[in-house]
Parts: C-alpha cells; sequence; structure tokens
C-alpha cells in the first residue's frame, strides 16, 4: 500500500484544464457540402465561358477593325493624316484631297513605281481625275506645275503621266539643278435656296461670337454616332458637302484623330431625314509647304533620296519644294425659295462649333476639299 506525502497537493497536468473543442465544430455541416459543390461547379463553369468568349470577342473586334481598314479608302487615310499633321497649327484650314493625290501620284512617277509607300494614299481613279470643273455659279480648279532644270531630261513615264493629268512643265527663267512642285486647288461655291441668319458660335466654352450663318433646308443623310454628328447634303450642279459636327465644343481635336473611323461607320449608318441645316460662311486659304508633311505619311525616303528614276539610270536630282495650297470660298446665293414646309422639317443642325467639311462632285471620285472650321473670319 502506498502512503501519501504529506503536505504536496496533487495536481492535474496544465493541458487538463484548457476547454474541450469539439472537433464537429470545425467541420463542415452536411447541408451545406451540396452547396459549396454547386459554388465550385459555377465557378468552373464562368471560368470555362470566359476561355470562350473572350477570344471569340477579341477575335470579332479584331476582324471588325480589319473590316474597317478594308473599308476605308485612299482618300479617308490621307485625310486622317493630313488633318493629324496640321491642324493644331492654325483654327482654319484647307487642303485638296484631289490635288495633293495628283502631286503623290506624280512622286510616284518621278520615283519610278517603287515607293511602294505611297499606294496606301493613291485613289486608283486618280489618273482619271478631271482637274477642272465649271458648273453654273461653282467652278474648282486643280493646277500643277513641274519645274526642272533645263539640263534634265524627264523620263518618258512623268512626261506621259504629266500630260495625261494636266500637269505643267515648266523650266526656270534661272535654271538651277533642283526639281520643285506647286499644286494649287481653289472652290468658289455658291449656295443657292438659302435663308440667312445670326447664330451664336462656340469658339470655346467662354467664347461666344455672334455670326451670320447659311440656312439650308430639304432631305439630307445624316447618322448620329459617338462623339458626333454627320451631315451630308446634296447642292446644285452635282456638288455635295459632308459635315463632321462633334456633340460638344471640345472634342474637334478626338473627331480628328478618329476621323478615318468616323468616315466609314457613318456610310453604313445614314438616314435620309427632312433638316434644316445652319452653316456659317466663310472663306478660308492656305499654303502648305509639303516636305514636312511627307515625312509625317512616312514618305521621309521619297525627298531624302533626292533621286529621279531614268529607265535604268538614277539621277541625283533634289527635290528641293513642294508646295500644296488651297483655297474654299462658301457664300450664299438666291434666297430661299423652297417648296419644304419648315413644320416637315425633322431636325435643325447648327454648325456652332468647330466643325470638318469635306466637299465633293458627282464627277469625280475624290473629296475636292477638305477644311477645317473653327474660328469665325
Amino acid at each position: 500500500m502506498t502512503v501519501p506525502v504529506v503536505g504536496v497537493i496533487t495536481r492535474k497536468p496544465p493541458w487538463r484544464y484548457m476547454p474541450e473543442i469539439s472537433a464537429t465544430r470545425f467541420s463542415v455541416s452536411g447541408s451545406l457540402r451540396p452547396k459549396i459543390g454547386l459554388l465550385l461547379l459555377l465557378v468552373l463553369v464562368v471560368l470555362s465561358v470566359c476561355l470562350l468568349v473572350v477570344p471569340l470577342v477579341t477575335q470579332l473586334q479584331a476582324d471588325k477593325r480589319a473590316d474597317l481598314i478594308t473599308l476605308r479608302r485612299p482618300s479617308d487615310v490621307l485625310i486622317g493624316e493630313f488633318l493629324r499633321h496640321v491642324w493644331r497649327s492654325r483654327p482654319n484650314l484647307v487642303f485638296s484631297p484631289a490635288g495633293f493625290s495628283h502631286v503623290l501620284y506624280l512622286l510616284h512617277t518621278l520615283r519610278g513605281n517603287k515607293q511602294s509607300g505611297l499606294l496606301k494614299y493613291i485613289d486608283p481613279q486618280i489618273s482619271s481625275v478631271k482637274k477642272q470643273i465649271n458648273k453654273g455659279n461653282q467652278s474648282f480648279l486643280v493646277d500643277t506645275t513641274l519645274k526642272s532644270p533645263p539640263e534634265m531630261a524627264l523620263p518618258p513615264a512623268v512626261i506621259q503621266v504629266a500630260l495625261a493629268s494636266g500637269t505643267k512643265l515648266n523650266v526656270p527663267s534661272n535654271p538651277s539643278n533642283q526639281l520643285s512642285i506647286t499644286n494649287t486647288n481653289s472652290l468658289n461655291l455658291v449656295i443657292d435656296n438659302v435663308e440667312v441668319s445670326e447664330e451664336d458660335f462656340f469658339v470655346s466654352s467662354k467664347n461666344v461670337k455672334r455670326i451670320p450663318m447659311l440656312g439650308v433646308r430639304g432631305g439630307m443623310k445624316v447618322a448620329v454616332l459617338k462623339d458626333l454628328t454627320v451631315i451630308e447634303t446634296g447642292l446644285q450642279d452635282g456638288f455635295s458637302l459632308t459635315i463632321l459636327l462633334p456633340d460638344r465644343v471640345n472634342r474637334l481635336g478626338a473627331v480628328v484623330d478618329n476621323i478615318q473611323e468616323y468616315l466609314v461607320s457613318s456610310r453604313s449608318s445614314l438616314e435620309t431625314k427632312n433638316v434644316l441645316l445652319k452653316i456659317p460662311q466663310f472663306t478660308i486659304e492656305d499654303v502648305h509647304p509639303s516636305l514636312p508633311i511627307l515625312e509625317s505619311l512616312g514618305l521621309k525616303e521619297l525627298v531624302a533620296g533626292n533621286l529621279l528614276s531614268q529607265e535604268e539610270n538614277v539621277v541625283n536630282i533634289p527635290l528641293t519644294n513642294i508646295t500644296h495650297s488651297a483655297r474654299i470660298q462658301l457664300s450664299k446665293g438666291k434666297d430661299w425659295v423652297s417648296a419644304v414646309d419648315s413644320e416637315a422639317t425633322e431636325a435643325m443642325v447648327v454648325c456652332d462649333r468647330g466643325f470638318i467639311l469635306n466637299v465633293q462632285h458627282q464627277d469625280h471620285p475624290l473629296p475636292l476639299l477638305t477644311a477645317i472650321y473653327s474660328q469665325p473670319n
């Protein structure tokens, strides 16, 4: 028999005082197990759908961008690149896609058709472009002059293209070992059947000017796109206007940056409506030294090479100057005598902020003039 020791207190180990925790508290309840299983299944389904849908959407977006690129006309590309390079340097500007395309076509020939980078800007119909349009009170003129040194014989292909397109060949009175090209374009567009009214024009949100505007009524094609409205209206004598009007005063830059996409998108979105269009009457004249513009188009080699192909020979002739100038005058003709009922007008569009304007003619494959108007004269 064991005799207990006096004065010693029997104690339980410390861990014996810890509360007993049942493991079942941490176990998953049987009723929750099906719910967690469904949740995991749902996550797997969502991930699978994402893996299938995201590539499909990406491909559709890529196909859409490819379609836009395919639907772009060479003049769309030229207009976009030209405006992006020039427009911030002046409030109002004008240039001729038809005239500048003719210069590019001439340069393409001067380079012996070896400058492939030019082709995306040159419309295949450029060789058949009319150099002059005279219809009623309207007149459009493209004049291109190629100046060359007297000692340099131009290649037959260049002479043929120049003569076929109406380019003047000129030997300067003070000859020099240089080539230069001068291209001028002018349009006097008189709009009949108009009414004149004074309207506000927003140069900026804080700078508003009161100016006269020409009101034109009739059936027009309208497309409301994101950030802008596109209006196409026919005029007399086969001329027509396409106006790209931003939805806000400060959105002109965004429209310029994306003008190629807007031009393509609008062609499939136009709807005919009876519209009262109010547009400022103005005159814009511009002279563009074109060598920097050619460089901005990625055609630096065209100028830097200073090369003129003559059959199998190459002659070093500096291309010292290419000047492109344009002028547009938009003015009032006859007063409004149309039978169009003003009550039938479905919409009124007022060009009361900076906008882009294209002028076309039914007998011409390219836009005659493209202008930006953001500052009253």
